[in-house]
């Protein structure tokens, strides 16, 4: 469940060893290159370009340097006239959208559409059609895409550029969500539920453990739809029985990417059906281990119940019979269980099953 790697924009076979810091270097004319400052002279910039046509050691001269964005993401328009270290190798303090109308909005994207990227800010999230973007700052991504005359004329732009560096205008860590009704308490009124339902065989232990298995299945399902040596059919059933595991198909999967910085969040069938079945490897392979509680369920307002579950996951991709990328990603899996109808012999009857809901990322390591 990681994304594979953006190499068109930031990122190569030979960065991908050292996890380096990138930065980005954005000519007058508005091209850009990705890569490792190496040296900063009076009157260049020599630079280790790690995508593109142009990779390899490369100078520019100060003349043709409109700004130089480091690995901490802060924008200097006047490179050539600052030492080598003051220009950042990490450290970023949070990602930044420029919209057209030179708009900051600092935060951590959270979400990577085709038409539209969403932005977790201080004041909530918000969502940035692709066309009004002039901008994007993350780790290992920084893109400008405003043709060259405009662009100069927004980094000429005091205000933008000290609102790209300002750190105080990123939102602070969330606090950790609390539980609100411990098991103890929700487990007798859900026996009290199934009984008046005329389930009471039922338990509540029953649908704890349906959970974790259902997440279990989710993992065997991964690995077959992620096998190239199966056939379609087989990868299709695959795909079928996965989204049946969850409550809606338009369950969130979120993945992420320890090389670019990135993280993008996919309705859970076109993660199955189309991102899983064609990553670009010879061979992939995820596994998932440690899968346990981290939270009771609580009771919701329209009388389900939610709980979350943890996993570790390891992400593998092989290209040429070589690890490509990996990482180790921890994970959080909603659980759902509530109730629905179904008809029986003519008669309506409410059931009650358990569903997986949205995934999300907590964390991402290199291995």
């Amino acid at each position: 469940m990681a994304a594979r790697p953006l190499i068109p924009l930031c990122w190569s076979l030979a960065a991908a060893t050292s996890l380096a810091a990138q930065h980005t270097l954005v000519r007058t004319d508005g091209s850009q290159l990705h890569g490792q400052v190496q040296r900063v002279a009076p009157d260049r910039i020599e630079m280790l370009v790690t995508s593109g046509r142009a990779k390899g050691p490369g100078t520019v001269p100060c003349s043709e340097v409109l700004c130089l964005v480091d690995g901490a993401l802060k924008v200097h328009t006047r490179p050539c006239g600052e030492p080598l270290d003051a220009i950042a190798q990490g450290g970023a303090a949070c990602n930044a959208l420029v919209r057209a109308d030179q708009q900051v909005l600092k935060g951590t994207i959270v979400r990577w559409d085709d038409d539209r990227l969403t932005i977790r800010t201080a004041a909530g999230d918000v969502n940035v059609p692709r066309s009004e973007l002039a901008g994007v700052l993350s780790p290992g991504l920084v893109e400008f895409t405003l043709p060259a005359d405009r662009l100069k004329g927004l980094l000429a732009d005091a205000a933008v550029v000290r609102a790209l560096n300002d750190p105080s205008r990123c939102p602070a860590a969330p606090e950790p969500a609390e539980v609100r009704f411990s098991e103890k308490w929700i487990a007798p009124r859900f026996e009290r539920t199934v009984s008046e339902s005329g389930k009471a065989e039922l338990d509540f232990g029953y649908f704890k453990d349906v959970a974790l298995e259902k997440t279990r299945r989710l993992s065997g399902y991964i690995a077959q739809i992620t096998n190239k040596e199966l056939s379609a059919i087989v990868k299709d059933k695959a795909v079928e029985q996965a989204i049946g595991l969850f409550e809606r198909p338009d369950n969130l999967v979120h993945v992420s990417n320890v090389a670019t910085g990135t993280a993008k969040a996919h309705p859970v069938h076109k993660y199955l059906s189309t991102h899983l079945r064609y990553l670009k490897y010879d061979a992939v392979t995820i596994e998932w281990a440690d899968i346990r509680y981290v939270s009771d369920f609580e009771l919701q307002p329209d009388g389900s119940y939610t709980a979350v579950v943890s996993l570790q996951q390891r992400f593998q991709g092989m290209v040429d019979g070589q690890v490509y990328y990996s990482d180790i990603t921890n994970k959080n899996v909603q659980i759902k269980l509530r109730t629905y109808e179904k008809v029986v012999e003519g008669r309506t009857e409410r059931l009650w099953d358990v569903f997986l809901g949205d995934i999300g990322v907590v964390s991402t390591m290199a291995e």
